[in-house]
């Protein structure tokens, strides 16, 4: 059973998230160094859940097993793009379908990162192990290395 009206209100309110990104923190400009303000910023700057960042819970989002496949679509896209305006990246395989895009997402919501200010944050989710990869094997772009045998340590 499609929860259309749900989703509908659930892509509002991550659309509606979109105006929480933090404002720079003055103090990191007080007495800048000639060029160097992004790297106290880098060193100053509060490690905390995406979810608190984007200011939505985890639990509203539905499991992948309620949706249509039109809503997963429309989910995955409206979580990325308010990862994307937080300046966090998702790393993720091209072509990867929309219930993996947003299954890793929903899986990763709660995950601990840094908010920069004038930089984009990087999040991998593959740790080049291939009996833990969160992608399909089809999918992921580095397959052949993950699935190589480790080199001789001779």
């Amino acid at each position: 059973m499609p929860l259309t009206r749900y989703v509908h209100q659930l892509i509002e309110d991550l659309e509606a998230a979109k105006s929480r990104v933090p404002e720079v923190p003055k103090c990191l400009y007080e007495e800048p160094v000639e060029g160097l303000w992004h790297i106290a910023e880098w060193e100053n700057a509060p490690g905390k859940p995406l979810s608190e960042w984007f200011g939505i819970s985890k639990d509203v989002f539905p499991p992948v097993s309620q949706l249509a496949p039109d809503e997963i679509k429309k989910l995955a896209f409206a979580m990325s793009n308010l990862w994307v305006t937080f300046s966090f990246i998702p790393v993720l395989p091209i072509n990867l379908p929309a219930e993996h895009v947003y299954q890793v997402l929903y899986d990763n919501w709660d995950r601990e990162a840094q908010y920069l200010s004038d930089s984009r944050t990087w999040l991998e989710f593959c740790d080049y192990d291939p009996t833990n990869c969160p992608f399909p094997i089809e999918y992921c772009e580095l397959r052949e290395e993950c699935l190589k045998p480790p080199e001789s340590m001779d």
